[in-house]
């Protein structure tokens, strides 16, 4: 009798062990998921956000082609905007001393048919570097 009470205290003390080796790694696993999901939640979100970059550029790259297609109206890109640019203004202070100054300026583009050439007007004609 005190040969199987001995053995009941060892398997007791065995599964006892068996069982907090077994939650310890448990809960790690269920750390370790938790941190998976939020891990393709990333994933997944990135994904969608190239999918629809991809998408955007696709639908920009059919409406180039179209544009370009033998036998489309195509008469070539013309319009005209504006942007703002950044120079640097000399500026003559006395006989021999320069100082330079940052300016933004407004560039106006303007496309038009033409030969191929590129024509670029400034305003003032000196005095400003880009």
């Amino acid at each position: 009798m005190k040969a199987v009470l001995v053995i009941s205290l060892l398997m007791n003390a065995v599964l006892f062990y068996w069982t907090m080796t077994l939650g310890s790694q448990v809960n790690s696993l269920g750390r370790e998921n938790v941190r998976l999901g939020e891990d393709l939640g990333a994933v997944k979100q990135q994904s969608e956000l190239l999918q629809n970059q991809l998408s955007y550029y696709r639908a920009q790259a059919d409406y180039y082609s179209r544009l370009l297609r033998p036998g489309s109206a195509y008469t070539g890109l013309i319009g005209k905007s504006s942007v703002s640019i950044v120079a640097v203004e000399q500026i003559e202070q006395a006989p021999l001393a320069t100082a330079y100054k940052g300016v933004v300026m407004t560039a106006l583009v303007e496309l038009r048919s033409g030969e191929g050439r590129l024509l670029i007007n400034t305003q003032p004609k000196v005095g400003i570097d880009l």
